[in-house]
């Protein structure tokens, strides 16, 4: 079993191999180059700094001169000046990264700290390098797929106009073609052969005269009980070798052929499996759907949206790369994404014959990947000594459980893009349901996930929930008490739903409710249900410590205004700040749900409950720290 050991500020999970650890400043070669700082990402601009910063990292540690330096900068032709330059951005870099002796000069050069920088290559050599050593195929595939990962986009892209960067880049290239052939090859032996076959015609498409690769691609093919096709990879591949290189295709590509040919039974996969592979297809569904709230009123054009989603998610997952598209539900707190999600899930069973898995990703605090994975996995069969250790592990068995299932994962209440990344299976036949408050733009941006917002109830759904709770009579007599409730619960299913409890434990109607609101002046301590889960306050607040102090003050600020609908401007102007930072707030804000564009260009809203809750925390009600 591979040893996993936990690392701090990791941008990969938090985990690493064993004697790998990512250290304070972590270096990103496998796409936009970068640096990550304690997890804070770094642009490099200019081709000259990030050449010095590149080189640095590719020598793993070793010194290289000035002379060098200046030869890989400016090729063949280095300005008089070079020296000087070189030394100015060798300072400029060392006041961007902040953190004391990171690059160090000697006699013999500069080189990066080795106690202090990793690089997302090293990281992945080292993982690639691990999956050789590994005994299990389970293991190997899950290494592997962790280093493939870390590739980003096009390694070093800006820099390949350098001789010096050229070849290096090539080499990259190639470590990652092989390791992608490898992970293939191990996903084969698993019964991943469904899934892979989109990710080989693309790779085959690319590397036309590789013929190990078409290999895979044929056995992918014909596993999945597509002969005809695997014949025909087959035919194209030998047509290619010859008009372009005047040469057959070799002996082991052509056995393969007649393999196919006679369906030979050693194309199967084994009846004997590696402990840990794909689950027995005929085991019992896993249902783990928590009960269905009923009370879904003004939802038909949400549910059938996820519908359609759910539909498009499947397509394009099997069209472009065989890896699953999630779907976000994504809203504010208390709108009743749970409830939504629930719903459809319900409702949906009879398109996943293998089951629905469930997982809360917030308990006091958030779960970490590995821990929704150890309850997925559980569900899935695998407990005590069969769990693997880490998170790539675990991550790697449970895709391999899913392959060929038709099931769907719904993922509630998650923080963040990494906390998911992990949870979701490349089965192109499961379908994954995140709840959030937060729009996950990450993941929307770098995993293809769909996103659908949950907005509050229109007026007419609210007074509709209102009459469920409480009958229809009780409303009819206070219509005008309920219309105020419903307009100061801004139609948050969860405050209305409060409310209409809190009115009849105590033995009252809608028109003392309305009293002893604007009596007390305090909206939020009516609206508590009694715990953390039903007190609006509470709910709110956590939403609010996860901002940063700067975008919740200026939305202290602007929630104080007699308005709730603001402009760029305006928020440039009541925190002080320049447009530029005043738009990266708004943003961070309209990310968490808490203030949203209209239909106006240029103008933002904020919810009522929200505006509530911001103001408390200025006066100091509930926590002071944030007020300046």
């Amino acid at each position: 079993m591979i040893e996993v050991e936990p690392t701090v500020n990791s941008p990969h999970g938090g985990d690493a191999i064993q004697g790998i650890k990512v250290l304070q400043v972590h270096i990103r070669l496998l796409g936009h180059l970068d640096v990550l700082v304690d997890g804070e990402s770094l642009d490099v601009r200019g081709l000259r700094r990030q050449a010095i910063l590149a080189a640095l990292a590719l020598n793993a540690g070793g010194p290289i001169s000035s002379d060098q330096l200046i030869d890989v900068v400016w090729p063949g032709n280095p300005p008089a000046t070079a020296i000087n330059t070189l030394q100015s951005h060798i300072s400029y870099l060392r006041r961007m990264i902040r953190v004391p002796g990171v690059i160090l000069a000697s006699s013999s050069g500069y080189t990066f700290d080795p106690a202090k920088v990793s690089s997302d290559l090293r990281l992945a050599e080292e993982l690639i390098g691990e999956a050789g050593r590994e005994r299990t195929v389970e293991d190997r595939a899950a290494l592997l797929a962790t280093a493939l990962e870390m590739w980003r986009g096009r390694p070093l892209s800006y820099l390949r106009s350098l001789p010096w960067f050229c070849e290096r880049a090539q080499s990259i290239d190639q470590a990652h073609h092989s390791a992608a052939k490898a992970a293939a090859e191990a996903r084969l032996a698993l019964g991943d052969h469904a899934a892979l076959v989109p990710i080989l015609l693309e790779m085959v498409t690319a590397h036309p005269f590789d013929e190990d690769l078409a290999a895979q691609l044929i056995i992918a093919l014909y596993r999945a009980g597509r002969q005809a096709e695997a014949l025909e990879v087959f035919r194209r591949t030998r047509d290619t070798l010859s008009e372009e290189l005047g040469i057959d295709p070799g002996h082991n590509l052509r056995e393969l052929e007649r393999a196919v040919l006679s369906q030979s039974p050693t194309l199967n996969l084994p009846a004997s499996r590696p402990t840990g592979s794909c689950a027995d297809r005929s085991a019992q569904p896993v249902t783990q759907l928590p009960a269905a709230n009923t009370v879904t009123l003004g939802r038909q054009r949400e549910l059938a949206r996820l519908s359609d989603l759910a539909t498009r998610s499947r397509r394009r997952s099997t069209q472009v790369r065989g890896a699953t598209r999630p779907i976000v539900l994504a809203g504010l707190p208390g709108v009743g994404k749970t409830t939504l999600a629930l719903r459809w899930a319900h409702n949906a069973t009879g398109h996943f014959p293998d089951g629905q898995l469930y997982v809360n990703l917030w308990d006091d605090r958030p779960r970490s990947p590995e821990d929704a994975l150890t309850q997925l996995l559980s569900a899935l069969g695998v407990t005590g000594d069969q769990l693997p250790v880490g998170v790539a592990s675990m991550s790697g068995l449970y895709r391999s459980l899913l392959v060929g299932r038709r099931m769907l994962i719904l993922l509630d209440d998650a923080q963040s893009a990494d906390q998911i990344r992990p949870l979701i299976p490349c089965a192109t036949d499961c379908l994954v349901l995140i709840t959030s408050r937060s729009d996950l733009t990450s993941l929307v941006v770098t995993d293809g996930a769909e996103l659908l917002h949950v907005e509050p109830l229109r007026s007419a759904h609210g007074l509709a929930l209102l009459e469920l709770r409480l009958g229809d009579s009780t409303t009819e007599r206070a219509k005008a008490a309920a219309e105020r409730i419903v307009e100061a619960c801004g139609g948050l299913p969860l405050a209305l739903a409060i409310a209409a409890g809190r009115t009849q434990s105590l033995g009252a109607d809608l028109t003392a409710t309305v009293a002893h609101t604007q009596s007390s002046g305090d909206l939020l301590s009516f609206l508590n249900g009694g715990d953390l889960a039903t007190d609006l306050r509470s709910v709110f607040e956590r939403t609010f410590m996860a901002l940063n102090a700067r975008s919740l003050r200026l939305l202290q600020l602007l929630s104080a205004r007699t308005s709730g609908s603001f402009t760029l401007c305006d928020a440039a102007a009541i925190s002080q700040s320049p447009d530029r930072e005043a738009f990266a707030m708004v943003c961070e804000l309209a990310e968490m749900n808490l203030v949203q564009s209209t239909k106006v260009a240029d103008v933002y809203d904020i919810h009522p409950i929200v505006r509530v809750c911001a103001c408390e925390l200025q006066s100091g009600v509930t926590d002071s720290r944030f007020v300046a």
